[in-house]
């Protein structure tokens, strides 16, 4: 869980103040619970009823088995309904612990000054016991998965879904690279960099798609995060366009950078596009506070500031190496929206 400030360098020490107190004083009172609960399910019933967030949520599910993965982020509603202020408590007195957390400062400050500050408000809250860590991993999925979802809908959606690598692991970077061939490149800040349309005139599933008027949208999302997750490709049908006919085109250009890769000039172009969007990742104080934080917490603030160069490294047999493995019928879940 992340919290951001963005405020003028004297506020400094009262933003500090204000995290040391939510860190140790918070009362998650019966009656606040209560309200926080009817906002959150009218909140979840708001993405139920966008058929594009309730097929991701949906196709994730279908795509995990075991890890927690499936769950969505504001859980499910049984999961609300049912929670108790106790329950809500116990979590904030277990994870809001100094040794769970990571502290950012960015801006016009000086240094030793703010660590000062920083050690006032939080030297003396004591650490806690280690939270309990994730022990499951998901088994190897052995066949395509598939689901349809048929609810009232003015458009129809299609998205396929592959297990993908880590932020950690040597291909996720070529597994960027390759998203960035076949949708267009996007950043890696998952505050921001989905926000801004990525440049796709010249991606491979644009052309086949939407250039050919069976889709009026395509996108791909690949999230770096601490545990495998899934690369996850969308499309949104044209009117009167049948779904089977996205889906044999979108597979049929799988199978194509799957068996023959990607081209050089193809390389070249995705590093100049990723480049440019890394820098967008950090175009204000607020997003490199978070990815600052975000990478050191899923991994380490190292392997961030070593992100340009080891794209700029990637090589076309990387990608076409990722593609080769992460691209098959058995590591795949397909998923449906058909409106009724």
């Amino acid at each position: 869980r992340s919290y951001l400030e963005t405020a003028t360098r004297d506020a400094l020490d009262r933003m500090l103040f204000i995290e040391s107190e939510r860190m140790t004083n918070c009362l998650y009172h019966p009656d606040d619970c209560e309200s926080e609960r009817t906002v959150i399910i009218s909140e979840l019933e708001g993405g139920e009823n966008d058929p594009d967030q309730f097929l991701d949520q949906e196709l994730t599910a279908t795509a995990f088995k075991a890890h927690p993965y499936r769950h969505p982020t504001i859980g499910w509603i049984s999961d609300l309904q049912m929670m108790t202020r106790d329950d809500l408590y116990g979590y904030y007195r277990r994870h809001y612990i100094p040794n769970n957390a990571t502290l950012v400062i960015v801006g016009d400050v000086e240094t030793d000054a703010a660590l000062r500050q920083v050690d006032r408000y939080f030297g003396h809250i004591p650490s806690g016991p280690e939270p309990a860590r994730l022990r499951t991993s998901e088994p190897r999925q052995t066949g395509e998965r598939r689901l349809t979802i048929r609810k009232p809908g003015t458009a129809a959606y299609l998205k396929a879904a592959f297990h993908a690598p880590p932020v950690t692991a040597p291909d996720f970077l070529s597994v960027l690279v390759l998203d960035a061939v076949m949708t267009g490149a996007k950043g890696l800040n998952l505050w921001s960099s989905f926000r801004t349309p990525p440049p796709q005139r010249s991606a491979r599933l644009y052309r086949a798609l939407v250039e050919r008027g069976l889709a009026s949208n395509v996108s791909g999302a690949l999230l770096p995060t601490e545990q495998p997750f899934l690369y996850t490709l969308s499309a949104t049908a044209t009117d009167g366009t049948p779904l089977a006919s996205i889906e044999a085109v979108l597979l049929e250009e799988l199978d194509r950078v799957r068996q023959d890769g990607i081209t050089a000039a193809e390389l070249a172009k995705a590093k100049t596009q990723l480049k440019a969007r890394m820098v967008f990742d950090n175009d204000s104080i607020s997003n490199q506070a978070h990815q600052l934080g975000y990478f050191e917490t899923i991994a380490n603030v190292d392997l961030f500031l070593q992100m340009p160069p080891r794209i700029a490294a990637v090589t076309v047999d990387e990608v076409s190496r990722a593609a080769g493995a992460i691209l098959i019928a058995s590591n795949r879940t397909v998923g449906w929206f058909d409106p009724q």
